[in-house]
């Protein structure tokens, strides 16, 4: 729907934007955004430091059928080798995943 501005499901022309996408519970009206979990200190008793602000989230959503999607704003912006539980699935680079 971002490059179209159709929905894939239905096929529907009225998709709407998102620009900010709130948190399900969020009386603060902060934004949704992508966390990173980095470990700040390797070892044994270290926990993982969470970046909630790593990425902002936006949505596209079809009017009609109520197809929703999300997209995070600045990809290349993201340290995704840092994401906890994030695996890449596809490769183009050749790098090990």
């Amino acid at each position: 729907m971002k490059k179209t501005r159709k929905c894939p499901k239905c096929e529907s022309l009225r998709v709407g934007h998102l620009a900010v996408v709130l948190d399900k519970d969020d009386y603060k009206g902060t934004p949704r955004s992508l966390g990173v979990a980095v470990v700040d200190n390797p070892g044994f008793f270290s926990l993982p430091v969470v970046d909630r602000n790593a990425a902002r989230v936006e949505a596209y959503i079809c009017t009609d059928c109520g197809f929703f999607e999300e997209y995070v704003v600045h990809p290349e912006r993201v340290p995704w080798t840092s994401l906890e539980n994030f695996t890449l699935l596809n490769n183009p680079d050749g790098e090990p995943t």
